[in-house]
């Protein structure tokens, strides 16, 4: 198996954007499903903030899966792609308990995103379930 830095990474997912781009590819018109499937890769800080005012106010978003190294990282990533996937707004420094009862059981039936801790394994596990990639690096 290769290893993949940040900067390759980068590199590629910026050339496959592009390509799509040119080419005149809508991510939502490739999509499988109602919704566009997205995996989200690093989710301290930004990747969190993505994740909640970003996100949670699309419609026809559902997050699949969550991968970052770093596990209080991972863990609230989790329940805020679980918190986006129910449609329920929350604010920065908000807690699920702060949550009204009726949006807190919105979040419990709402889909859980799966758990990673190595992108590469969501991306060969989540592969064809996923129709786009939220990358939010540290640098």
């Amino acid at each position: 198996m290769s290893e993949v830095n940040r900067r390759d990474f980068m590199k590629t997912a910026g050339t496959a954007g592009a390509f799509m781009i040119a080419q005149g590819i809508n991510v939502k018109s490739y999509a499988q499903n109602d919704k566009v499937q997205v995996a989200c890769i690093g989710t301290g800080g930004q990747g969190s903030f993505h994740l909640r005012p970003g996100l949670a106010g699309t419609e026809n978003i559902q997050i699949v899966g969550i991968s970052d190294v770093f596990e209080p990282h991972q863990k609230s990533g989790v329940l805020y792609g679980q918190i986006s996937n129910a449609k329920v707004m929350i604010k920065e420094g908000q807690q699920f308990s702060e949550l009204s009862d009726e949006d807190q059981q919105k979040v419990k039936d709402a889909k859980r995103p799966d758990a990673f801790y190595d992108y590469k394994e969501m991306l060969s596990t989540l592969g064809d379930q996923i129709d786009a990639v939220l990358a939010r690096l540290s640098s």
